[in-house]
């Protein structure tokens, strides 16, 4: 047991003291600047499926088309979570991004 809290500790200690990179992640991919995001993604060891698409239903949010292009470029798995980008992007009025993804997509 008490390595389980000894466990527990250390991962509290790790989760404060360390930068929150989905914090980051998200406000860069707010900033909408694909170099900066590809840049961060490098540095952190991030794939383009990160959190089972974040980055492309964020992309797909904002309407950013460049962001969108690139996650396609590196492998993004744009239908993950039952096609949620596309989902995500007529939710949100993004047409040509909805329209962009059915074309990829086919």
């Amino acid at each position: 047991m008490r390595h389980i809290i000894e466990f527990s500790e250390y991962l509290k200690e790790e989760l404060t003291s360390a930068p929150n990179v989905r914090t980051e992640l998200i406000k860069l991919i707010g900033e909408g600047d694909v170099n900066q995001i590809d840049k961060f993604m490098d540095e952190n060891d991030i794939d383009a499926d990160y959190d089972s698409g974040m980055i492309s239903r964020l992309a797909a949010k904002q309407g950013n088309l460049e962001l969108m292009k690139y996650l396609s470029e590196v492998g993004a798995d744009l239908t993950l979570r039952n096609n949620l980008t596309i989902k995500t992007a007529l939710l949100y009025g993004k047409i040509e991004i909805a329209g962009w993804l059915l074309d990829e997509l086919s």
